[in-house]
């Protein structure tokens, strides 16, 4: 009988270390694999980034904030922190991330929208969160959206569960294989060459109105973390980026109030500002638009670049 559990217990012991190699395997390819979500947490977490001017945005922040440009025309560094599909409280929690492990910047450009003041309750794309769960400081702030991350990484193999693609890669990458990559990232930006598709449920949603919401409490939970920033002498730049004409014809009722009480804050808290590009010249072409919400590549180095001169003339003039 001892013998018997003895054999048990060797057989489970040896189940248990098998699985948690193929975890650290699987976990170290997918941290090796260059120009992607996982290399951006790399250098977040690791501390290498340390820029000049950090973008804080959803999905258009993402595709629309060329670090490159910014850097180039501004002489600062710049890297890109926007948080795909994730509203202000994601990015609120990428932002604490960021700070924990890298100097403070000196500005902020935190894009804003009627999508940004919308409470975020579950985590996209979290298959990026997986080789980095023995961060404390990350798996506390996922804990607040998802309970399971607070223990998940205790039985090996378990947080692949859901995302065995993603073990799948890992292991590969481990093992020296190459990944086409649709979506590079570089710097937190990935840009979008896609043609224009209109998006008419989003504009027949907007247009309807019966909807309507209200941002008040949204925008005061963004006023506190902008107040905290410029308490840690970080200038904060709202920026509301291009959209098409469409689109800004059918949410002008919605979008204007919003606008009004970002341009009062920016006037009234000493280090903040307000740059309203939504009916930039590009909205008047949807050559420049993937849907009616996102600029595609072109429009992105374009808006960068008029973004870079606006920012100048805010240095020159303001701080």
């Amino acid at each position: 009988m001892k013998q018997f559990l003895l054999y048990i217990v060797q057989i489970l012991v040896g189940s248990f270390l098998l699985s948690y190699a193929v975890q650290l395997a699987a976990d170290s390819g997918l941290k090796k694999m260059k120009n992607t979500l996982f290399s951006e947490w790399n250098a977040i977490l690791k501390g290498t980034i340390d820029a000049d001017m950090v973008i804080l945005g959803s999905s258009r922040g993402v595709v629309s904030y060329d670090p490159d440009l910014l850097s180039a025309a501004s002489n600062k560094k710049v890297h890109n922190l926007s948080f795909n599909a994730g509203s202000y409280n994601l990015q609120e929690l990428k932002y604490s991330l960021y700070a924990e492990h890298n100097k403070k910047p000196k500005i902020i450009l935190q894009n804003v929208d009627l999508a940004h003041f919308t409470l975020s309750a579950q985590l996209p794309e979290e298959h990026q969160f997986l080789p980095y769960l023995d961060d404390q400081d990350l798996k506390k702030g996922l804990g607040l959206f998802d309970s399971r991350y607070l223990w998940v990484d205790r039985i090996p193999l378990l947080k692949y569960n859901t995302q065995k693609r993603f073990l799948g890669i890992g292991l590969g990458s481990f093992l020296g294989k190459k990944f086409k990559n649709k979506d590079a990232v570089t710097d937190g930006f990935s840009p979008k060459s896609i043609a224009f598709k209109r998006d008419g449920h989003n504009l027949k949603r907007l247009s309807d109105p019966a909807f309507k919401r209200s941002y008040e409490k949204d925008l005061a939970q963004m006023k506190s973390f902008v107040k905290a920033r410029i308490k840690d002498s970080i200038a904060v730049i709202l920026v509301w980026a291009p959209e098409y004409k469409e689109r800004l014809a059918v949410g002008r009722r919605l979008t204007q109030p919003l606008k009004q009480a970002l341009a009062d804050f920016a006037k009234e808290q000493k280090g903040v500002y307000f740059l309203d590009m939504s009916e930039d010249s590009l909205s008047q072409s949807s050559d420049y638009f993937y849907d009616t919400f996102h600029l595609n590549t072109k429009g992105a180095h374009l808006f960068s670049a008029t973004l870079a001169q606006k920012i100048k003339d805010l240095e020159r003039n303001a701080y």
